[in-house]
């Protein structure tokens, strides 16, 4: 019955209470102890509690010690004695009783007196009031891990019979310092796996973001390479481009900027479709160059940096920035007013290599988190998503010189195939003014434009007069039959004069005079090509289009070959009459002289 009940209140013992409750033998309450000290948090906090077990079934006080700092003994706890008598008590280690009972495993019995003579001879701290002193060492397998000790006020205690009675309640205080010094080594142990299996996981997070990056990275590369091998249009590759970088790299905008300059100490980067939302009509007013440098505003330094050094740069704003406000003044003047409404926070500039040598940049506005709020800071970009943005701008820039050799073969082709055209117009319709017609018709359907006409040069007036134009439907505001070649205000007679192409990208605009006779109603830009053979000119050809900004350097560069041979028919259509001419001249002659020489006619 009495084991039912001990077990019972074992059972039902609460960690929170501060004290055992009575039981009816000292074994009963030295498990009731070591139960309740088992409870308790922290080694202080167990052997305070073991000790005021003790106090209650011994008339003596009791500490234990433990070494600290491999240099003394300090009480851990204490249960009787005053406070500042223990607390601040440190015993060297050496050959006193205590460092006898730590390291031989001895109990001794001692009197105060001796014990603080042979613990402190140079000096005995403040110990009144105690007269016999017990030590005993606190082993748990096989280990001494602190020494008991207890004193009375009496110098004929701890006779056999009491530390006979002690020796369990030392056994088990001893397990309850091992199992708390386990417990504490354990707790470390968990604290320490914990932080590692924490890193490790977000190790393993990393690389597995990194792997995920990694294979999207190589599923975009690979969609724009096996794209790049089936698109032959520009446009429509960097389409494709800009919707696999915005989904790989999380960014507002992608922009493309390639240089179109053949000199190697100047820059002209101009934007090419369909970059930063701009139609592909307004694409030319958006280009940086390296004369117009200084003017430009952090961001888009940056990005000529990063053309100029083939490394990526990066650009983070400590405010929103607009986009139309980093471009110099004076360029920018028929962007849209949704182009001026872009702001963005950080920006990031990949050189666009092929090989040594960089094609142009592209640019990545506004890097998102997960959260998709655009202050992701570019500078912290990892080194998976750098070599992606790497290998992607590399791919971009190796199809972007492959489409540009295949346009630059397809237009030679273009070419030959327009002077053969010509040639072919010429031999096939000896009138001049049907070859006019027809060089204008092939130069229409060639360039795609709306307008052609030629100013031919009328030798015996001085007047370039209109000999075609190939679109009746358009009318001329006081439509030209003749301009002088002296009239300042004729961008034809001006051409003419100085033997240079012109094109006009805006009508009106800065290059033309609205009062112009050579504007055509309905045409938005318009190119002025001299028709010369060798140093002479023989008229101006020129060509309109109803779109600003239309023709390009391919465009000039066609219409000036086929200004040459049109030139040389003129020429060769000229000699011809001439020498028509002098055929009549000499037959009126060869009458004349048949009729003064009759008989030399007849012989």
């Amino acid at each position: 019955m009495k084991i039912r009940e001990f077990f019972s209140r074992l059972i039902s013992a609460s960690p929170s209470e501060s004290k055992p409750e009575p039981a009816s033998s000292p074994l009963e309450r030295l498990l009731l102890i070591a139960q309740e000290s088992a409870n308790r948090k922290g080694l202080e906090e167990s052997l305070q509690f073991f000790l005021r077990g003790m106090r209650e079934t011994f008339p003596f006080a009791c500490a234990v010690f433990m070494i600290e700092e491999d240099r003394f003994f300090r009480a851990r706890a204490q249960c009787g004695f005053p406070a500042d008598t223990i607390s601040g008590l440190q015993i060297p280690i050496g050959e006193g009783p205590m460092g006898n009972c730590f390291t031989r495993g001895q109990k001794i019995k001692i009197s105060a007196e001796d014990f603080l003579s042979k613990t402190f001879p140079r000096g005995n701290p403040d110990f009144k009031g105690w007269e016999e002193i017990f030590l005993a060492p606190v082993v748990f397998r096989n280990e001494t891990n602190a020494v008991f000790l207890a004193a009375t006020p009496q110098r004929t205690s701890f006779s056999k019979e009491e530390i006979d009675a002690l020796d369990p309640y030392v056994r088990v205080l001893a397990m309850t310092i091992g199992n708390s010094l386990l417990m504490e080594k354990l707790e470390k142990f968990n604290r320490r796996l914990e932080s590692e299996v924490s890193a490790t996981t977000q190790e393993l997070t990393r690389t597995n973001h990194r792997l995920i990056q990694r294979v999207r990275s190589l599923k975009a590369l690979y969609e724009i390479s096996s794209t790049a091998q089936s698109i032959q249009k520009q446009d429509e590759f960097l389409e494709l481009v800009t919707a696999r970088v915005r989904d790989l790299f999380s960014v507002k905008m992608v922009g493309f900027f390639v240089n179109v300059s053949n000199e190697k100490d100047f820059v002209d980067m101009v934007s090419q479709y369909p970059s930063f939302g701009l139609s592909r009509d307004t694409q030319h007013w958006l280009h940086l160059t390296t004369q117009n440098y200084p003017e430009c505003g952090p961001s888009m330094k940056c990005v000529l940096d990063a053309f100029e050094s083939g490394e990526i740069k990066v650009f983070k704003a400590d405010r929103p920035v607009s986009l139309y406000e980093e471009l110099p003044w004076k360029i920018g003047s028929g962007l849209p007013e949704s182009f001026r409404r872009i702001i963005f926070h950080s920006l990031a500039a990949v050189p666009l290599k092929r090989y040594q040598e960089s094609l142009g940049a592209m640019v990545l506005i506004d890097f998102f988190n997960e959260e998709g709020i655009p202050d992701r800071d570019p500078e912290g970009l990892e080194d998976e998503e750098l070599q992606s943005l790497s290998l992607v701008a590399s791919q971009v820039a190796n199809s972007i010189e492959s489409l540009q050799q295949f346009l630059e073969v397809r237009n030679r082709l273009t070419v030959l195939s327009t002077l053969q055209e010509v040639s072919e117009a010429f031999y096939s319709t000896p009138v001049f003014e049907f070859v006019l017609e027809k060089i204008g018709q092939i130069i229409v359907r060639v360039l795609g434009c709306d307008y052609c006409a030629f100013m031919v040069l009328e030798p015996n007036t001085g007047y370039l007069v209109t000999r075609c134009t190939t679109e009746e439907r358009l009318t001329v505001k006081s439509y030209p039959a003749q301009l002088s070649v002296k009239d300042p205000d004729a961008w034809s007679s001006h051409v003419f004069r100085l033997g240079e192409s012109k094109t006009i990208s805006q009508i009106p605009g800065p290059d033309m005079n609205e009062k112009s006779q050579e504007i055509v109603e309905g045409i938005r830009s318009m190119i002025f090509v001299p028709m010369r053979v060798g140093p002479d000119t023989m008229g101006v050809l020129k060509a309109g289009s109803k779109k600003e900004s239309y023709f390009n350097s391919y465009h000039l560069t066609l219409s000036e070959l086929v200004a040459q041979n049109t030139a040389a028919i003129v020429q060769i259509t000229r000699l011809y009459d001439q020498l028509v001419l002098a055929n009549k001249e000499l037959d009126r002659l060869n009458k004349v002289r048949w009729s003064f020489f009759p008989s030399s006619a007849t012989s």
